[in-house]
């Protein structure tokens, strides 16, 4: 049994957080990682503090800088978590830089993650509309960190 193990838990409103999602499960499979991955909109909260291996967030924003319609419950449930101690995290944050509270979503999750203790082992990182040629830049870094952590093929 493998232990390099990814959870991915995404929240999404028009698809593109669960597209992303399986974008990083293909290329995790491909590197011999064991991927985990949730909608927010059925996680329960309460277990993100019980992750010990690393973890990334895919959300979107929308509308005045929210997280999508199905994944508030588990924005307001994470806020309510105790601690978050033995999390290793990234966030990887979808939206539109036209508007004003570009990412706004992600950048919240980012600082509730630190907030409760989280360690992130990569920075916030923001994608736009065309995020399917930005993503490659960021999953570069991605992988070259995974693979420091696990010692993966880059």
């Amino acid at each position: 049994m493998s232990d390099k193990i990814l959870t991915i838990i995404y929240g999404t409103e028009t698809g593109n957080g669960k597209t992303l999602a399986g974008l990083v499960q293909k290329r995790a499979e491909k590197n011999g990682v064991k991927t985990m991955v949730f909608d927010m909109n059925s996680y329960d909260a309460a277990m993100v503090g019980t992750l010990t291996h690393p973890v990334l967030f895919i959300v979107s924003t929308w509308d005045d800088g929210l997280p999508p319609a199905k994944a508030r419950g588990f924005f307001r449930a994470l806020e309510l978590s105790a601690d978050l101690l033995s999390l290793k995290y990234t966030v990887l944050a979808l939206g539109d830089p036209e508007y004003p509270k570009f990412c706004a979503a992600g950048e919240k999750l980012d600082k509730t993650l630190s907030s409760l203790g989280g360690k992130s082992y990569l920075p916030l990182e923001k994608l736009g509309p065309d995020f399917q040629v930005s993503m490659m830049g960021w999953s570069k870094k991605f992988w070259q960190t995974l693979a420091d952590i696990y010692g993966i093929a880059k």
